[in-house]
């Protein structure tokens, strides 16, 4: 049995529920976490996890490490961490972000990096996206007020957000993710890309927090099936191109994302 194969056969797998379309995405809930990890194994990632130890260790064939450790149900736990053997950047994701925002950041490390690459804020203005800047930090917000990504002036890593904001001021959060100062842009493109996607996401009932809504999916069991193995073939091919473009070293990544002053510019 492949390690694709459980996807497809347990109990818990699309072909044994019925698919609610749950939206807005950022609060569809974590998901099927091998939307994450099948991919990464597809192409070639290692897996150095303990059997029978609810831990996920995966590493690729440049020293990146992909950490899937659950604790605790805070908003504020990182279970999902990525980082390369030196450190010298990492990424970590709450339990509650869903798999498929996850997977926009992780899936970009299996494609060759791209000069160039269109660049984060562009991307979320062309999706309404509104620049904001207070006495603590500054960023984009999206449309519905749920989700930012922001910097503060003593702290130039980035961090996205997921939360409800009370009238009072307070912000009941769902979820948070962090990215270092030095973590590679095309990596964050992939991120804000996939989070700020308007698509809803396949979940089985009751799945969403917060003020998620579900409506029946047009999506079969089958169909979702179907989109994981595409996944899978598109990895393989990907890691592919990456071994043509590259030989012992990490894939030369882009200048880190800009810094503070790049969303002043928007602000203005």
């Amino acid at each position: 049995m492949s390690y694709s194969d459980n996807f497809f056969t347990n109990a818990r797998g699309p072909l044994h529920r019925i698919q609610f379309a749950t939206s807005p995405r950022p609060l569809a809930g974590a998901g099927d976490p091998r939307h994450v990890t099948d991919p990464l194994l597809a192409a070639g990632w290692k897996d150095h996890s303990v059997l029978g130890y609810p831990h996920v260790l995966l590493e690729s064939p440049y020293g990146v490490h992909l950490i899937l450790e659950p604790a605790t149900l805070s908003p504020y736990d990182a279970w999902w961490q990525v980082h390369p053997m030196d450190g010298g950047w990492h990424a970590r994701f709450g339990g509650n972000t869903p798999v498929e925002i996850v997977a926009g950041f992780t899936d970009a490390l299996i494609r060759p990096s791209q000069a160039g690459t269109a660049d984060m804020w562009n991307v979320l203005t062309s999706r309404q996206w509104t620049p904001y800047e207070d006495r603590w930090e500054q960023g984009m917000a999206s449309p519905d007020g749920l989700a930012r990504v922001y910097q503060r002036p003593e702290h130039p890593s980035w961090t996205a957000e997921v939360a409800r904001a009370w009238e009072s001021g307070r912000r009941d959060v769902y979820w948070q993710a962090h990215f270092g100062q030095r973590t590679p842009a095309y990596l964050l493109l992939g991120f804000v890309t996939a989070l700020s996607d308007p698509a809803p996401l396949c979940r089985g009932k009751g799945a969403g927090v917060g003020s998620s809504t579900q409506t029946e999916a047009r999506l079969t069991g089958k169909q979702l099936v179907e989109a994981h193995q595409e996944r899978l073939r598109a990895a393989k091919a990907a890691a592919r191109r990456l071994r043509r473009a590259t030989t012992t070293a990490l894939p030369p990544p882009n200048a880190p994302a800009d810094t503070i002053g790049a969303a002043r510019k928007h602000n203005r």
